[in-house]
């Protein structure tokens, strides 16, 4: 699905929804979108500590 400034297409949800899709789970992406971006933020901002189970895969510049 091409997105253009957050926003679908007419054609594209159409096809989507063709596909076999249904408007929820264009809404459940919708969201998984939102959450993801939120943790992003909330983590650049308060920078929380990595459990230790997850260190291995720290993001290192």
């Amino acid at each position: 699905m091409f997105i253009t400034r957050g926003r679908p297409s007419a054609e594209d949800v159409e096809l989507f929804l063709k596909a076999g899709y249904s408007e929820r789970q264009i809404l459940e992406i919708i969201l998984a979108l939102a959450v993801k971006t939120m943790s992003n933020y909330s983590n650049h901002l308060f920078d929380p500590e990595i459990d230790p189970i997850f260190k291995s895969r720290k993001w290192t510049k």
